[in-house]
């Protein structure tokens, strides 16, 4: 299984690419990858923590993706160095996949399961008993 952050950041054109998707809900789901090796691994954070995360490692990661263009200036108030709207930094490509894809052993269909970040809004119903 290849995850979209780390497809983003094996895309984007620097050695250090802090791949950043916009998780709604004022969140992001982020993760830093140094020369496609993963450096943190992915989570979610509201933009300011990950701002502070940022700031607090004193680097200077490329940005990328769509939560790094929605919250550009809270990232690049923390030094992160964030290219135009308009770069194909911006997007996971095919190629990145598939080259991920080919560096990790072969699952069956069925072991390929999502990555949950954080807990769903949704409940199920309570059921009560039928008398």
């Amino acid at each position: 299984p290849v995850s979209s952050l780390a497809a983003l950041a094996a895309g984007a054109d620097a050695p250090l690419a802090l791949a950043v998707l916009d998780a709604r809900r004022s969140e992001v789901f982020a993760a830093l990858h140094e020369q496609a090796e993963e450096r943190w691994a992915p989570f979610v954070a509201r933009p300011e923590a990950l701002a502070e995360c940022v700031r607090a490692t004193g680097l200077t990661p490329l940005a990328a993706g769509d939560g790094a263009i929605r919250y550009r200036r809270e990232l690049e108030a923390a030094g992160a160095r964030i290219p135009p709207d308009d770069s194909p930094d911006h997007v996971v490509h095919a190629l990145a996949v598939c080259r991920l894809g080919a560096q990790v052993a072969p699952v069956a269909p069925e072991a390929v399961l999502p990555d949950y970040l954080r807990m769903p809004d949704a409940v199920l119903p309570q059921q009560t008993p039928r008398p």
